[in-house]
């Protein structure tokens, strides 16, 4: 999607920048047709002194005394649409004019030169039609001075013949100047498009006119497309608005939540440590309960009260309750008998184990330290079982060898 937005700015920013030269070349087009149009203004007034130099013309004949000839009227009739033509054509022909005709802008198939050509050959049309309109008009005023002279009297002839000489080698010299300048602009045509021949020029400007229309209708849809680019901006930036929001408000959510775990986790934490601390005191104690219980059942092993599964999960507990069952029975079996008495027998049997003990460590000593060469008796105080010890031996005498 940012790849796609990133494209698309990309493509707008290429738009802008051909919109912005466009801009330039129409402002430099414009430039131009304003040279054209004072051009042209000089052309028209040019031509009001034209009309005007006629209408004073039409006033020194009506005071003349004697009227012209209808040959007379009709070459001057003819002189004066020769010089209007001359004028349209200088007009149309005109220098400012023939800077359009320029290679270097020819070559460029700018659609805003195009559309400034088009506009020039409207307006060119336009005054065209205006200069028809003045020589139509012309011509009816002519015709009425043609009717007018018929009916005035003779004019003198030396006066129309030096009128009319000096009306056509004017009209010559004008007409000459006017083939001058139209050669002139036809060479120039000629170099910068390369044709030999008006038709395919005017096909050249009809083909740049369509250009000029394509051009127009692609910038149309490329600003078609640039709007739509637009939308689509604005739609994203408020698409990233609603996620920026919306993901704050959930991270916010979720960090709230997180300190909440974190808190409940240092809880949890705390609860450990005390249950590891409580478990490591009570383990402690079975331990210790535990080495008791083993002490007292060591002590209690002669008096049999069952069997005891050491693998089994609750061992502790059975040797405890076995003590406790071997302890019962012991002292029913004391119930009426002389408790110091049977003290000082087990102060006395002990006595007795500790010295068979020591006896008997020293023999193990004396058979590793002195071999088997010859055999010596050694009197050891073996204990005899007692029935009121629960089976103990007492004093006996053993012989080893």
């Amino acid at each position: 999607m940012f790849e796609t937005l990133f494209v698309c700015l990309i493509f707008a920013l290429f738009c802008q920048e051909a919109i912005t030269t466009l801009d330039q070349k129409v402002l430099s087009k414009t430039k131009r047709l304003n040279a054209l149009k004072h051009a042209t203004q000089t052309c028209q007034q040019r031509l009001e002194e034209l009309n005007t130099e006629e209408e004073r013309r039409k006033h020194e004949r009506s005071g003349r005394a004697a009227s012209s000839d209808a040959w007379s009227c009709e070459k001057e009739e003819d002189a004066m649409v020769v010089r209007l033509l001359v004028s349209k054509k200088s007009l149309r022909f005109s220098p400012v004019l023939l800077v359009v005709f320029d290679p270097s802008n020819l070559v460029s198939p700018s659609g805003v030169r195009q559309a400034e050509l088009q506009q020039l050959e409207e307006q060119l049309s336009k005054e065209q039609k205006e200069r028809e309109s003045n020589i139509a008009r012309s011509k009816q005023k002519t015709e009425e001075r043609k009717s007018q002279s018929e009916k005035r009297t003779i004019m003198q002839p030396d006066e129309l013949s030096s009128e009319a000489q000096h009306s056509s080698t004017r009209m010559a010299a004008e007409e000459e100047k006017a083939i001058s300048t139209f050669e002139e602009a036809f060479r120039r045509i000629k170099v910068a498009t390369g044709v030999t021949d008006i038709q395919e020029v005017v096909e050249h400007f009809i083909f740049q006119t369509e250009n000029h229309q394509h051009l127009e209708k692609l910038k149309q849809e490329n600003e078609e497309v640039l709007l739509q680019l637009k939308e689509q901006k604005e739609l994203l930036g408020k698409q990233f608005e609603d996620i920026k929001y919306s993901g704050e408000a959930k991270l916010s959510s979720e960090q709230q939540m997180l300190e909440e775990c974190e808190h409940q986790l240092q809880l949890q934490q705390l609860r450990c440590v005390a249950a590891a601390e409580r478990l490591g005191w009570q383990v402690k104690t079975l331990g210790t309960v535990r080495a008791g219980v083993e002490h007292l059942a060591g002590k209690l092993q002669h008096i049999l009260a069952g069997t005891v599964r050491p693998g089994s999960d609750e061992f502790v507990l059975e040797i405890l309750s076995q003590c406790e069952l071997k302890l019962q029975m012991l002292l029913k079996d004391l119930e009426g008998k002389d408790l110091a008495s049977i003290a000082k027998e087990i102060e006395e049997y002990e006595v007795r184990y500790s010295l068979y003990d020591h006896v008997a460590g020293n023999l193990w000593h004396m058979e590793n330290r002195f071999p088997s060469t010859e055999k010596t008796r050694v009197a050891v105080i073996n204990p005899v079982p007692d029935k009121r010890l629960g089976g103990r031996s007492d004093n006996a005498m053993t012989e080893a060898l």
